[in-house]
């Protein structure tokens, strides 16, 4: 199950950096298409996260806008960069996520920069959710992915050609991990 889930987001990294700009409409269909709550247990979403300069904050808002007019990019803070969750599903369950920065908090940001550096998928440290209305422990899943036709070999290449990453949150409450079963000899 754990690879599955693994492979899930990985996936979802690739969709996104497919020649073609995505929308909400699409990752809705493309997210629901997965049925995550019955494929893959204990994901508790799929979303994405695009990485934006400050100076990109506001175009970047008014484009989102057009298809969620409730869109916003929050907390602010003093990054110089923005990792806002742009689109999440299923959208009932984790809508308070829609917009957050996680670059506003120690392991959120941490997590996705390591990401960004190491081009590999990556665990933040324990955190809160903002959808978990119980506040239990959870963590988030970041895989990378860069823009088309910019080299990625090194880390300073991956961090001037990163362009998200695919995201999913967990509250660890939620994932039922199943233990070897013993056999007696």
């Amino acid at each position: 199950a754990r690879r599955q889930r693994q492979m899930c987001i990985r996936d979802s990294a690739y969709i996104d950096a497919s020649d073609e700009e995505i929308n909400n409409q699409q990752w809705q269909n493309y997210a629901n298409s997965l049925r995550i709550d019955k494929t893959y247990p204990g994901i508790n979403g799929l979303g994405i996260i695009y990485n934006i300069t400050k100076e990109q904050r506001l175009s970047f808002i008014e484009k989102h806008k057009i298809d969620r007019p409730d869109f916003i990019v929050h907390p602010s803070h003093n990054t110089s960069e923005l990792w806002p969750i742009t689109f999440i599903e299923p959208l009932v369950s984790n809508k308070q996520a829609v917009g957050l920065d996680v670059a506003f908090e120690g392991n959120r940001y941490l997590g996705v920069k390591k990401a960004r550096d190491s081009g590999t998928a990556q665990l933040t440290g324990p955190i809160t959710l903002v959808q978990d209305a119980k506040k239990t422990p959870g963590f988030l899943f970041y895989a990378p992915f860069y823009k088309k036709g910019m080299s990625h070999s090194t880390v300073s290449e991956r961090q001037a050609a990163i362009e998200g990453v695919a995201y999913a949150p967990f509250i660890l409450s939620l994932i039922h991990i199943s233990e070897p079963t013993r056999r007696t000899p």
